[in-house]
């Protein structure tokens, strides 16, 4: 996935990816929840209309969701590790 454009990553995340960007010697990938029919609170082209609204818990499922969809178990399993050695 290394320096792999957003639109050439074939995942299912919210809205699907929308950010793509080499920072420094790591790639990241992301996505927003501020589309048309999600409700972004202070945005005013969201729709008010909807209950369609993103928390924090529903983020993180989908980040969740995002890295199970990218990296194999065994791979998150060994960054965890390594992350938890510093």
């Amino acid at each position: 996935m290394f320096g792999v454009e957003y639109d050439d990553i074939n995942v299912g995340v919210h809205g699907g990816l929308t950010y793509s960007r080499m920072e420094g010697d790591l790639w990241f990938i992301g996505f927003d929840c501020a589309h048309g029919s999600d409700y972004t609170p202070g945005y005013s082209l969201g729709r008010r209309d909807t209950p369609a609204y993103k928390d924090v818990a529903y983020v993180k499922a989908q980040i969740q969701g995002l890295l199970h969809q990218v990296f194999s178990p065994l791979e998150l399993l060994a960054s965890t590790a390594e992350r938890k050695k510093k």
